[in-house]
């Protein structure tokens, strides 16, 4: 583990773990309108956004979840570091990473497995992948806002941005309907960008 850290401490010495974050919705972004741009009929009240992936510009979707999942990762890694404070329990700032990473990496895995209704298998894993990926960002969305919350140099704001994004991860168990997915990924990136922007602004 130890090894591992100072790996990250290198990477983050070259460049600013938020920057990660920004890369990771810059692409995710970049890679699902160039896959939008293939199904001039597309319409987020009656597509699912899996549905993307399985177009004539499908594979530009998936490998912009396979990566932007990969790039959130230290992305994660540096919030819980930059959330490591006096008034912040170790231990929840230790679980609410490890869970975004799974849910990160999980998000990264539709991708791999994408949404083919003809083959059950690869169908069943999408939806196994995709349950993780959602669940795991309903349980960190409110434990970083609780953190954020205890950490007196993150806005009291960004907690509040954080428990309405795990609001729209439960509104999609509640009503799993194109709009409600789509609200949820809508709510990621506004999320991720906010945050990601706040701590370079601040240099956290």
């Amino acid at each position: 583990m130890e090894r591992i850290n100072n790996q990250f401490d290198r990477l983050f010495d070259i460049i600013p773990g938020a920057i990660f974050g920004l890369l990771s919705v810059g692409i995710g972004v970049l890679c699902d309108f160039i896959s939008f741009l293939f199904i001039p009929d597309y319409n987020i009240f009656n597509n699912l956004a899996s549905e993307l992936g399985l177009g004539p510009g499908g594979i530009y979707f998936r490998v912009g979840l396979i990566i932007s999942g990969i790039i959130a990762v230290p992305f994660d890694i540096y919030l819980g570091r930059a959330l490591r404070k006096e008034r912040v329990n170790d231990k929840t700032v230790n679980f609410a990473v490890a869970i975004s990473i799974i849910s990160c990496l999980s998000m990264s895995l539709t991708g791999v497995f994408p949404m083919i209704k003809t083959q059950r298998l690869i169908f069943i894993i999408h939806g196994i992948f995709a349950g993780i990926s959602w669940i795991g960002g309903l349980l960190y969305s409110v434990l970083f806002g609780y953190l954020m919350l205890k950490d007196e140099n993150f806005s009291n704001n960004l907690a509040y941005l954080s428990f309405i994004e795990a609001g729209l991860f439960l509104l999609v168990f509640i009503i799993f309907l194109p709009f409600t997915e789509w609200f949820m990924i809508f709510g990621i990136i506004l999320s991720t960008t906010i945050v990601a922007s706040y701590m370079l602004y601040k240099k956290l």
